[in-house]
């Protein structure tokens, strides 16, 4: 609320009639054209093809290296244990064999363990 609507509720008086400042806000709306991307230059750096071609592999290298120590992986495959399992339960994914039976199995078990701290010896999961 605006202080005149403040003042105006304290004093038991309808805040609809209180007019304050107004605002300097433009209300114009650009229209098509009217907004530039921006123009796209070229370096005027010396950095020759292959110097450009070693920094930006260099710099995909030093992301990597702190996507793989932040278990995002890990978190996305758990995310989607949950919801197979979930999806079983409720009955959108029916058990039609027993190769499907096991797995499900498998990930249910693999969930309940992992929720009371143990971790899997394989690395291969279903």
């Amino acid at each position: 609320m605006t202080s005149l609507a403040i003042d105006a509720v304290s004093e038991g008086v309808s805040a609809r009639g209180a007019k304050g400042a107004k605002a300097d806000v433009n209300t114009s709306r650009p229209k098509s054209g009217d907004v530039s991307a921006g123009k796209v230059t070229k370096s005027t750096s010396s950095e020759s093809a292959e110097d450009i071609r070693r920094r930006v592999l260099s710099n995909i290298e030093d992301s990597r290296k702190p996507r793989n120590s932040s278990n995002f992986d890990e978190h996305l495959r758990r995310e989607q244990t949950i919801k197979a399992i979930q999806n079983v339960e409720n009955g959108t994914t029916p058990l039609t064999n027993n190769n499907q039976k096991g797995n499900y199995g498998e990930l249910k078990m693999d969930r309940y363990m992992e929720e009371r701290g143990f971790t899997r010896v394989s690395k291969d999961r279903v």
